[in-house]
């Protein structure tokens, strides 16, 4: 599969290239539909969060910066959760990752 994305932030499209040995059947193409959606979180209501977190100290500079971008295969059907994440994962360790996220659920639940 390759996956191509064109346009802009507001109005984008996924183009996916699927290669079969087989012609896929219907099923099977909306099979791969509802993959490519979920594994890139293209049905994820991220709205709600920038007009909650729209004025936040810290998260405003990354809604601006990653404006749009989605937390692909995403764990959470909550985008707070993926947000969280997706801070923890960015350039940083797995022996930090893991000791961050340790940290945010000792104190935060």
């Amino acid at each position: 599969m390759r996956l191509e994305s064109i346009g802009n932030v507001e109005k984008s499209k996924v183009i996916a290239k699927v290669f079969s040995r087989e012609r896929l059947t219907k099923q099977e193409e909306n099979e791969v539909i509802e993959l490519v959606e979920w594994g890139t979180g293209l049905k994820e209501n991220i709205m709600d969060f920038y007009e909650a977190f729209k004025n936040d100290s810290v998260l405003k500079h990354a809604i601006r910066d990653l404006y749009g971008m989605r937390n692909g295969m995403a764990l959470s059907t909550h985008i707070f959760n993926s947000a969280t994440l997706a801070i923890t994962l960015q350039n940083a360790p797995m022996s930090r990752t893991r000791q961050m996220l340790k940290l945010l659920i000792t104190n935060y639940g």
